[in-house]
């Protein structure tokens, strides 16, 4: 099937019907970031009941991240730069926000942060080890 097909056949697992107001092509978007973030905490292994740092949160990872973490128990410290987005990642589950690093009263179990020496590694495994971006 071509890219420009007007009808495809596809499981019914593999649709959601669009909710109103985004339009198509943000709603395209959106499945990138999720299964970014699942592919991510999947890595990373359970998080129930763990303490997570999540640096950079309040992108579209960011805020699968921290919503997905949150609903598996998870206690979430997002560190984003401004109050809007914080109060936008307390609304997701955040437990706490910071604005700085330095800030996030730790120690954490998980630390999912930006890993920009790793070309192609979005963001650390736990604690920072820098790993390779799940495929």
């Amino acid at each position: 099937m071509g890219g420009w097909a007007e009808y495809a056949a596809v499981p019914t697992h593999s649709i959601a019907a669009l909710p109103d107001g985004p339009t198509t092509a943000q709603a395209a978007a959106l499945p990138l970031a999720g299964i970014t973030a699942l592919r991510l905490l999947r890595t990373t292994g359970a998080v129930t009941g763990r303490r997570l740092r999540l640096t950079g949160a309040s992108g579209g990872v960011g805020d699968y991240l921290t919503e997905l973490s949150a609903a598996a128990g998870a206690e979430v410290t997002a560190v984003t730069g401004t109050a809007e987005r914080g109060a936008r990642l307390r609304e997701l589950g955040a437990a706490g926000i910071v604005h700085a690093v330095d800030e996030a009263d730790g120690p954490f179990d998980v630390v999912l942060e930006r890993c920009p020496a790793a070309t192609g590694t979005p963001f650390t495994a736990p604690c920072g080890r820098c790993s390779q971006a799940p495929r």
